[in-house]
């Protein structure tokens, strides 16, 4: 089939562009620009017949874009938490109203699914249990603000014009080539520094961990067997604190427990939600399961970094 992936360069892009060459379709990867970390990315790809790399800024344009595909993977965005609090302006921009361009394209040309990458952060914070699909969005930044947007814009025209579109929404994901200031690879930066890993609040901030390969597998799942209209939850049942997830890094690194450093909760991230969760029934219902647990694969991860330090520092 004829693919198309938007936010190719990106971390799970780029691993869901190798998955799917593997598997023989041809890949047309978008991507806003080039850039170094991107290009690194993507690199084991570049001699792939099959694959090619276009450039477009979805938020301007993205006429013909997806002339000729039979899928469409949304997966371009801007993701840090952090930046969208600093500047929601590009976040609005670069997310929803990119969305809303590739979405036309993708109507006009009758695209035959699109798959729309969401987060489970648009469902804001959960104590005690896990969301199912049909829980209230009640994201608690603007990034997540800009993701529900997006999510209601594809169910908007799945019930207006009988668009195509599934929505999938996944639990913190983590593998090689992730960007580097998230919290696992930044943990690793410090560690093999020694310098303070920095831990928001207590540490006591959980999240449910997925690896990038889960994720990818669990994609073309939804997209071969999924039921349009409907919501998917990419989630595992692997849980860990912020401090778990930074004692389990130093741990593997053979580093002090002294290096993490505790930063006051609202001084360094306003809307910072406790715990996330979802579950993931409808989605083991179309016979997918993880593969790699948390527990056996961290440490391999880890590696990686350690492994490709350079990767830190772009």
């Amino acid at each position: 089939m004829r693919i198309i992936i938007t936010g190719v360069q990106g971390f799970i892009g780029s691993h869901l562009a190798a998955l799917s060459l593997e598997q023989g379709h041809d890949v047309i990867g978008i991507a806003r620009s080039p850039s170094s970390a991107g290009q690194a990315r993507i690199e084991r790809l570049n001699h792939k017949r099959n694959f090619h790399v276009r450039y477009f800024d979805l938020a301007t344009e993205a006429s013909g874009i997806t002339e000729r595909a039979d899928i469409v993977f949304h997966l371009a965005a801007k993701t840090s938490v952090d930046q969208s609090i600093l500047d929601p302006s590009t976040f609005l921009r670069n997310n929803y109203f990119a969305s809303f361009n590739l979405l036309e394209d993708a109507r006009r040309h009758r695209v035959s699914r699109f798959i729309q990458m969401s987060t489970d952060e648009v469902y804001g914070p959960i104590i005690a249990g896990s969301y199912e699909e049909n829980g209230f969005l009640r994201p608690s930044n603007p990034y997540a603000a800009t993701k529900g947007a997006c999510d209601l814009l594809v169910q908007a025209y799945h019930t207006t014009y009988e668009f195509p579109g599934i929505i999938a929404r996944a639990s913190n994901v983590y593998g090689p080539w992730q960007n580097p200031q998230k919290a696992i690879p930044t943990f690793v930066r410090s560690a093999l520094s020694d310098l303070p890993l920095p831990i928001f609040g207590d540490g006591s901030h959980r999240r449910a961990w997925i690896a990038v390969e889960d994720v990818c597998s669990a994609l073309w799942a939804i997209a071969e067997k999924g039921d349009l209209g409907n919501i998917y939850h990419i989630a595992s049942e692997d849980e860990k604190t912020n401090l778990g997830m930074a004692q389990a890094v130093l741990q593997v690194l053979q580093k002090s427990t002294e290096l993490v450093n505790f930063i006051p909760d609202r001084e360094a991230r306003p809307g910072h939600d406790a715990r996330y969760s979802l579950k993931n029934t409808k989605l083991l219902s179309l016979g997918w399961r993880p593969t790699l647990t948390l527990d056996a694969h961290l440490s391999s991860v880890i590696r990686w970094f350690q492994n490709n330090a350079w990767w830190l520092t772009t």
